[in-house]
């Protein structure tokens, strides 16, 4: 069969609308990326479920247009305003943080109207769409730098039920100012901040898991909740290395460790080993370094205990 020739074969189909359930806004410096905002016909809560606050982070935006699809010309109690690319300069170049500046964008709320590119960015998402919300789930991934447990990040025990209805393992979340989940815990209402996956990759399973899980919360139908089975609350504690290299993990997600047992090692560009990462204290892996360059200082795994 001969190859085609000309621009046939560059062509694509596209099919239905795909802007039909979706609005292109337009934040700081002219950047667009498209929101969703349905009122489900009946009073009730408004809902902000958001993603891509990192750029590359993959999971959470698919979670979100599945999501939106389902809940789209349905009724359900109240609103939802989805976010699935909350820093599209950062995804459009698939990197954490914003090109531009390198700000972390979760790192920078509720903003700044005079600062930089990422605070005005934070700002414009606060004003613009976080002030009108009571309720927020924030989606997030290791992406290419850590591998995550999935886990549910919460700040205060009213806000278990929103984590257990996502299926994630429970984790009391850190008190992190300029963080998203924290900052509207403060500010707005309930909150949670998730870690879906890893490796700048989609795991499709889980987003199609997680998206059913927002459509049932937005129906109401997801706060069901029994302490005992869901599972223990973990607390953790940040594991970073001292030493410069390649680092090696010794250790896997969700596996349980002891005192001083190696999660990994870190070896110079010889090969010669430089730095050897033990545990502070027993507890279960909920998240490992997944990028093999390190340096001094970074995070290499995180390790939680249950209380």
């Amino acid at each position: 069969m001969e190859k085609p020739s000309g621009p046939s074969h560059t062509r694509s189909l596209v099919i239905g609308n795909p802007l039909s359930n979706w609005t292109i806004r337009t934040g700081p410096e002219g950047v667009t990326f498209p929101v969703a905002e349905l009122d489900g016909g009946a009073a009730g809560p408004t809902w902000l479920f958001t993603a891509g606050v990192h750029g590359d982070e993959y999971e959470g935006p698919e979670a979100i247009r599945r999501a939106v699809a389902a809940l789209a010309g349905t009724r359900f109690p109240g609103r939802v305003i989805a976010i699935p690319v909350a820093n599209p300069m950062a995804y459009a170049a698939g990197v954490r943080c914003t090109p531009a500046d390198g700000g972390n964008l979760n790192r920078s709320f509720p903003g700044d109207p005079r600062g930089s590119l990422t605070l005005r960015w934070a700002d414009f998402l606060w004003t613009t769409f976080m002030s009108r919300a009571d309720r927020l789930i924030d989606l997030h991934s290791g992406g290419t730098t850590w591998k995550f447990e999935p886990v549910g990040g919460f700040y205060r025990d009213e806000d278990l039920p929103l984590v257990a209805a996502l299926g994630l393992t429970l984790w009391r979340a850190p008190a992190a100012k300029g963080v998203l989940s924290y900052e509207f815990r403060e500010r707005r209402g309930r909150a949670i901040g998730a870690e879906l996956g890893f490796g700048g990759g989609r795991d499709e399973a889980m987003a199609e898991k997680i998206g059913y899980a927002l459509t049932m919360l937005a129906r109401g139908q997801g706060t069901a909740f029994d302490r005992q089975a869901a599972g223990p609350v973990y607390v953790h504690h940040d594991v970073l290395t001292d030493a410069n290299g390649e680092w090696t993990a010794r250790c896997g997600l969700g596996q349980g460790v002891q005192v001083d047992q190696v999660l990994g090692e870190v070896h110079d560009w010889s090969g010669q080993l430089v730095g050897r990462v033990v545990s502070p204290f027993a507890g279960r892996v909920l998240s490992v370094r997944n990028l093999v360059s390190v340096r001094q200082g970074d995070l290499v795994a995180v390790i939680g205990r249950p209380t």
